[in-house]
């Protein structure tokens, strides 16, 4: 970390000189004193952690040989970041996301499904081929599920770049089996909208069709509750235990902010419908309306370009300020 530490002539403190690339911020794997007060803060990685000079660990000394022992700890492999480091120190924007991404994915939810109430179905000039929005209410509402797999694929990415060495699984064939498992279930709500769309484009069997949407609801609401009320979604992100608190508490929170976001989401629909509407008055393309073969056909044409960037700039717009007044 230093060049060297000095004592100020005139204060008589450490006058410390750092490296010149860490100047502005140390690098983020690096172990400093936070996650050093961090282990000694839990006994139970304090245990498994504290190592002597021979690799051994201080703790599974006898109890009465552990104060003479002390002085054959190895502190520089006890302190080092791969045992202590649980949060590397990225100053990022994927750390805020991280810590608040129940509040993105709540509000990204309620506007997408906002948004798709009030533009209603597709016109019937659309009706010759599927819209890739979807015709009918069912298809598409559950294009909404859409967003718990993406939001589940950028929360790991999160944790990846947060996550330190000190917290991450080992890995091992336990290890990847459930990687492999976790990565099944946050896709299947994508399987099942693929299934569902084909279905519909084939012209399957209603019945086939009728289960299909359920599925994909089932799934959708499984993992939306995981990542809303679970946690961390990990242990290892988990390094305290949750403050307990009272059922009936939990009730009236809870409640709150469901009355809260439904009349946040009920007030905003005007706001979603007068947005649709000066999109239609200013004949703004429809990408939800239009159909994969009429996108081809007008893909290469720069006013139907033009007309996508309005579109994404308006919504984003909306969005942004449907966030902000929360």
């Amino acid at each position: 970390w230093y060049d060297f530490v000095d004592v100020d002539s005139g204060n008589q403190r450490d006058k410390k000189k750092l490296h010149a690339d860490y100047e502005n911020y140390l690098p983020p794997d690096v172990a400093n004193y936070d996650d050093w007060n961090e282990l000694f803060s839990d006994p139970e990685r304090l245990v498994r952690g504290v190592l002597l000079t021979d690799g051994s660990r201080l703790f599974e000394q006898p109890r009465g040989r552990r104060f003479a022992a002390l002085a054959r700890v190895d502190w520089r492999a006890t302190l080092q970041a791969a045992n202590t480091k649980t949060h590397r120190e990225v100053h990022s924007l994927w750390g805020v996301f991280g810590s608040t991404h129940r509040v993105w994915l709540v509000h990204a939810l309620l506007f997408v499904a906002g948004v798709i109430a009030v533009t209603g179905d597709p016109p019937a000039r659309s009706m010759q081929s599927q819209p890739l929005g979807g015709r009918s209410t069912g298809e598409r509402f559950a294009a909404v599920g859409l967003l718990v797999p993406l939001h589940a694929l950028l929360w790991s990415f999160a944790a990846w770049q947060t996550r330190g060495a000190a917290a991450k699984p080992h890995r091992s064939c336990l290890w990847a089996v459930r990687a492999l498992a976790s990565a099944l279930f946050w896709a299947a709500p994508l399987a099942t909208y693929a299934a569902l769309r084909v279905s519909v484009e084939l012209g399957w069997q209603e019945e086939l069709r009728s289960w299909l949407l359920p599925v994909h609801f089932g799934l959708t609401a499984c993992g939306l509750t995981i990542q809303l009320l679970v946690p961390g979604g990990s242990s290892h992100d988990r390094l305290w235990p949750t403050t307990g608190v009272a059922w009936r508490v939990r009730f009236v929170r809870y409640m709150f902010w469901l009355v809260v976001l439904g009349v946040k989401l009920l007030l905003s629909t005007y706001i979603f419908k007068a947005v649709y509407d000066a999109m239609l008055e200013l004949g703004i393309a429809m990408p939800g309306h239009q159909s994969h073969l009429e996108v081809l056909q007008l893909l290469h044409s720069p006013t139907w370009g033009a007309n996508i960037l309005m579109w994404v700039l308006l919504w984003c717009t909306t969005f942004f300020l449907f966030l902000s007044d929360t």
